[in-house]
């Protein structure tokens, strides 16, 4: 899939990420993932009549790209892979850090392509986030920082 304009999903982890792949297929368009789900899932004809059927009453809620790149992720990786995809997809998509240690977080903006930057530990502690985020060009600038921080 894709390899025409680049984005090439491969199905070895070493070349696209477990994130990636589940991604990949999390962004299915609409007209395309009912015949995606028929060919390319072991999910019953009945089963994904059922999911297209709800898809088509809320199309918002994606079910059916859900269930697409959840199915295929652990068919073709696992469901361990398909868990640290998940968690990475929640982690980079807003959601909160209170379980994710801080080994996780690193295998995560690595699998998911995420920019980082490198910090001394002890310059950290005697700055504000805000000047951090200016300082290693997050943001370009104590007070842009500051915004983002107050608007959430």
């Amino acid at each position: 899939f894709g390899k025409s304009a680049g984005n090439a999903i491969w199905l070895n982890h070493e070349k696209t990420s477990c994130y990636e792949f589940y991604q990949f297929f999390l962004r299915t368009e609409d007209a395309d993932v009912e015949q995606l789900l028929y060919k390319l899932t072991d999910l019953e004809e009945e089963k994904i009549d059922e999911i297209m059927k709800r898809h088509r009453e809320a199309p918002n809620e994606r079910e059916a790209q859900n269930v697409l790149a959840k199915t295929i992720t652990r068919m073709v990786h696992g469901e361990d892979a398909l868990d640290q995809a998940l968690k990475a997809t929640h982690v980079l998509f807003g959601g909160d850090l209170y379980d994710v240690t801080a080994k996780q977080l690193l295998a995560i903006g690595k699998e998911g392509n995420v920019p980082t930057v490198k910090y001394v530990r002890s310059k950290l502690l005697e700055k504000t986030i805000c000047h951090v985020a200016a300082e290693t060009k997050v943001c370009k600038s104590v007070a842009e920082a500051r915004r983002l921080v107050n608007n959430g």
